[in-house]
């Protein structure tokens, strides 16, 4: 993410959908909330959501101290280390499932949903949370064929799309006048260069246009003359 953000209003929402095999880290350096406007239609349920990345090893967010809503890490199987130490307090849910190694979350104190960590690893060692506040409850559950997130986040792995812009964008009639006298311009340019003779043909009636309009004036002219002449 650009070394710039350190803060979204709304939602982040990173999805691999089972399908990019490219995408091995997400790097927010400088990140430090997000979800912060609950106004913002994407902070309802979308808070901090990364699912679905095949490849995925490494999360690197050094600096994110709040989520304003939800907090979901789900089905990134290569995903073994969850590393989130300056993370204090999250609106919504604490999500963490997958095949998880380590979990460090040092500086969490403040949860006002549940959390609900799951891990397919027999031998992890699930917190204990002593000195964070959780109002909702907290389940950790270990050596899980299928880790999944709650029911109630589930929709947010795969959440309606918002704030879409159409494709079908109306074209303002300036543009496409541009356009057309661009294409036609170009479109003489190629005839030009492809066919020299038709070039010559055409500079001979665009230097005759001037004469001929000019003839034409004369004899209208010296019409008129006659005509009052023998009135």
């Amino acid at each position: 993410m650009p070394s710039n953000l350190s803060a979204i209003t709304g939602g982040l929402y990173c999805s691999g959908g089972n399908t990019d095999n490219t995408t091995d880290s997400i790097n927010g350096q400088a990140l430090t909330s997000v979800a912060s406007d609950p106004s913002e239609p994407t902070t309802g349920g979308v808070g901090f959501v990364i699912v679905d990345y095949p490849t995925l090893t490494s999360l690197t967010f050094p600096d994110l101290t709040t989520v304003g809503s939800n907090f979901i890490i789900a089905r990134n199987p290569k995903l073994l280390t969850i590393d989130f130490r300056s993370l204090k307090s999250v609106t919504g849910n604490v999500d963490i499932t997958g095949n998880i190694q380590i979990l460090e979350l040092p500086s969490l104190a403040l949860v006002n949903g549940s959390v609900n960590i799951q891990t397919s690893l027999a031998s992890f060692v699930c917190p204990l949370f002593e000195t964070v506040v959780i109002l909702g409850e907290y389940a950790c559950s270990v050596g899980l064929n299928f880790p999944e997130p709650l029911p109630v986040d589930d929709p947010d792995t795969d959440p309606a799309a918002i704030n879409v812009i159409s494709a079908s964008i109306p074209v303002p009639w300036s543009s496409m006048i541009s356009a057309s006298s661009t294409s036609t311009q170009s479109a003489s340019s190629s005839t030009s260069r492809n066919s020299g003779s038709s070039a010559s043909a055409a500079v001979a009636t665009s230097s005759a246009s001037p004469k001929r309009f000019f003839g034409i004036v004369f004899w209208i002219g010296l019409t008129q003359v006659l005509c009052l002449f023998f009135w």
